[in-house]
Order: C-alpha cells, then sequence, then structure tokens
C-alpha cells in the first residue's frame, strides 16, 4: 500500500479515477490546489471513479448519500469535500 494524491478541480462534481478499494485519506490545500490523499494498492489495475462532491460554506447541500472526507480552506474560500453515492 502507498499514499498517492489526487488533484482536484474546484468545481461541484467530479470522477476520480482510482484502483479498487482505495481508502480515502483526507483533503488539503497544497499551494494554492485542492488536493486528496488516498491509500491505495498500486499493484490493483482495477479502477474505479470515485463521485467527489466539493461544497462550499453556505451553499446548499443537494439530496443524496454522502461521505464526509474534510474542509479546506484556500484564501477566503471554505471548502467542504464528500464522497457521493448514488
Amino acid at each position: 500500500m502507498v499514499i498517492w494524491k489526487y488533484e482536484l478541480q474546484h468545481r461541484d462534481r467530479q470522477k476520480v479515477s482510482m484502483p479498487v478499494a482505495s481508502e480515502l485519506l483526507s483533503v488539503a490545500d497544497q499551494r494554492g490546489t485542492l488536493c486528496l490523499w488516498a491509500m491505495v494498492d498500486p499493484t490493483n489495475t482495477n479502477k474505479v471513479e470515485r463521485d467527489i462532491e466539493i461544497i462550499g460554506t453556505g451553499n446548499p447541500i443537494p439530496d443524496g448519500r454522502r461521505s464526509f472526507i474534510g474542509t479546506v480552506v484556500i484564501g477566503p474560500l471554505v471548502w467542504h469535500v464528500f464522497e457521493r453515492f448514488e
């Protein structure tokens, strides 16, 4: 197992491809970039698209199931990052 970093876009939802059974660990600002870290098995060639949702403070939260990953402050903006489940 290793920890990999995934750079996220500043948009409401996005898919992030990673090995199956990866564990999402945290999110943070790294030099102005919103990043997600996950523990992955790099030998696992089976990939899955994880549905990542970013909700700014004060914005409405859409209906749906989600799991909280973390909160990130970048300048004046505060982002709350979730994995969304359909």
